[in-house]
This record gives structure tokens, C-alpha cells and sequence, in this order.
């Protein structure tokens, strides 16, 4: 499961990415819900109707390929971070319940 703000997220990493300027916007874009529908599970990875909305109906096209393994990094890397955050903050809200602090 996830947020319907993940994508979004996801997405602003890739923009604020260098490696994504060798990809065109439309192929970043494409590569962000492509990571995103790997992620949730989703089948088909990439059914036809996207196929027809994006104009790209082969993932395997060199440029296609590697925008998909350059989001799933940074999927990888937007959530591990995430995680590290929420243990952080959890972290945090146990040592000042435990020390008798009030919350934040």
C-alpha cells in the first residue's frame, strides 16, 4: 500500500535527479508510474491502455529500460530513507513518553 502522494514524491526526486536529464520529460514521466506499479504490485507492469496514453508499448527500448532502473533506484532510495525517518521519529516519541516528556 502507499499514498496517492507517493508517485508525486517519486517523481520529484527523478527531477531533481541528474542522470534523468538524459531521458526525455515524457520517458521520466513513463518510467515514474512504471517504479510505481512495480512497487504496488500492480499486473500488467504495463497494460495497454498505457501503453497507447504514453506512446511507449515497449519497455525494453534502450532508453525506456534504463529511465524504469533509474526510478526503481530511486524508489529504493526515496523509501529506505522514508523508513529511516519514521524509526527516527518513533525513536524519539519513545524516549519522551519514557522520560515523561510531553509530545510533539
Amino acid at each position: 500500500g502507499g499514498s496517492l502522494a507517493e508517485p508525486f514524491a517519486l517523481l520529484d526526486q527523478a527531477l531533481a535527479d541528474p542522470e534523468f536529464l538524459n531521458y526525455r520529460p515524457s520517458v521520466a514521466a513513463a518510467s515514474v508510474l512504471y517504479a510505481e506499479r512495480s512497487r504496488c504490485g500492480e499486473l500488467p507492469l504495463w497494460p495497454t491502455t498505457l501503453a497507447i496514453m504514453t506512446g511507449y508499448s515497449d519497455v525494453a527500448t534502450l532508453e525506456f529500460a534504463a529511465a524504469i532502473n533509474s526510478a526503481q533506484r530511486l524508489n529504493r532510495q526515496w523509501r529506505a530513507a522514508s523508513h529511516q525517518l519514521s524509526a527516527s521519529s518513533q525513536s524519539s516519541q519513545a524516549a519522551a513518553q519514557s522520560s515523561g516528556a510531553p509530545h510533539t
